[in-house]
């Protein structure tokens, strides 16, 4: 601490609050540096990270010092050299030690405790705060690639084992993060294809980490990769690489998935359905509380405003109509995050009077399915039916199927070839 007096006797010109406020601007830089550190090891997601950010804000610190001993170096030109070897700069002035005033020994010492509270409490929160989950995306979609397992071992409600085949795309869709968390990362479950809220009665997927893996993994607790009791502690269908990333979304696309072998190239993305700007929304929606909210007649519908308004009418190749299912005059029925069609006329196939043929989406293709006495049910029904229909349990390629499409991500079946069940090679 240098003292007025000192300050008076070198310099007695020079005004002390003009020499304290520059005081008070180095300790408001070193709080800002601080801040800064804080920061950087809060959202460092390894060691070698810090260590890098802490020599960039250090040089950041350094800068004004090192620019100082430029312009007295006369890189920077006379004038600059002249304002930098100024007497002030160069005069040793008394020095006043903190230690001699007990008040001021105090008030040193009490700011630096209240700096390491300060730094302990902000660490002790955002660690309160992360393992609870706060900071991990809430809503993700979930979109598997276009692989089969023919044999999957499935276990019935009624507690028995068989074989059924598994299109892993069944299971696209909305995942949501449930209120527990495992190995300190959240848990996904899968949700309806209706409206992406919870299943009321079908047993929904899980993506979560596992620690004896070391991976994040994709599991079903009626899919099993072995007939036999004990599975493991993860009986996981899907793995990806091992990896400590504690956010599902920094996770690589390739994962190994079970097919009675493993196989290491499947695929597995993850979008965060939640919204910080207009662009999240395509610029077709606005983002309210993280939701994008598409705009009545901009044409859009879905997650991110990103599908186009379906056509109401569909008239294919064979002059068969389908038209769009409503469930009111504003919305209409959705599978999938697409719409749903139900058959008028046209088709070359039987259906009973009291049947509906109705199209629609199943995570990668596009299918025909006859639901016996449809016509007699009522809308709460189909309602009812829509939010627990999943098209793996309905098992959607079966004898209710009666065609199906290529393969598509497309938002409607337009211009998607179709084949008649039983009759693979004819077109519609």
């Amino acid at each position: 601490m240098i003292p007025r007096k000192s300050l008076k006797n070198k310099f007695p010109k020079m005004r002390f609050w003009r020499f304290t406020f520059s005081a008070l601007i180095r300790i408001a830089m070193g709080y800002i540096f601080l801040s800064n550190m804080f920061v950087v090891v809060v959202q460092a997601t390894g060691v070698i990270d810090i260590f890098y950010d802490v020599l960039a804000l250090q040089f950041v610190q350094q800068l004004d010092d090192i620019c100082f001993s430029l312009a007295r170096m006369d890189v920077f030109g006379k004038r600059m050299r002249t304002a930098a070897t100024q007497k002030c700069f160069r005069v040793e002035f008394e020095r006043y030690p903190f230690s001699a005033s007990r008040r001021k020994g105090i008030f040193l010492k009490t700011l630096y405790f209240f700096n390491i509270i300060g730094l302990l409490s902000g660490m002790a929160i955002i660690n309160m705060k992360q393992n609870r989950g706060d900071y991990y995306c809430n809503s993700i979609s979930v979109t598997f690639g276009n692989e089969i397992w023919e044999d999957a071992i499935i276990l019935t409600p009624e507690g028995k084992i068989e074989n059924s085949v598994l299109v892993f795309s069944y299971f696209d869709g909305v995942y949501k993060k449930s209120g527990e968390m495992h190995n300190r990362r959240p848990v996904y479950v899968e949700q309806n294809k209706f409206d992406g809220t919870p299943f009321n009665t079908t047993i929904p997927a899980e993506i979560k980490y596992c620690e004896s893996e070391q991976a994040w993994v994709f599991m079903h607790k009626n899919i099993r990769k072995s007939r036999k009791k004990d599975d493991g502690d993860c009986p996981w269908i899907l793995s990806s690489m091992e990896t400590t990333e504690f956010s599902l979304l920094e996770v690589p696309e390739t994962w190994r998935i079970w097919t009675g072998t493993i196989n290491p190239h499947a695929r597995l993305s993850t979008v965060c359905n939640e919204c910080n700007n207009l662009a999240d929304c395509n610029y077709h929606g606005d983002c309210t509380g993280g939701e994008c909210i598409c705009e009545v007649g901009t044409g859009y519908f879905g997650t991110h405003c990103e599908h186009k308004q379906p056509c109401p009418v569909l008239v294919g190749d064979w002059n068969d109509t389908w038209y769009l299912t409503f469930i009111d005059e504003a919305n209409f029925f959705v599978s999938y995050d697409r719409p749903v069609y139900t058959y008028l006329k046209g088709l070359n196939v039987s259906v009973e009077d009291q049947d509906i043929l109705t199209l629609l989406y199943a995570g990668s293709r596009w299918f025909g399915m006859v639901f016996e006495d449809g016509k007699i049910r009522d809308q709460s029904y189909w309602l009812q039916y829509g939010k627990e229909f999943h098209a793996f349990w309905e098992k959607a390629y079966s004898e209710l199927t009666v065609i199906v499409s290529d393969t598509t991500s497309e938002s409607d079946p337009v211009a998607t070839d179709f084949y008649i069940i039983g009759e693979r090679g004819m077109f519609l």
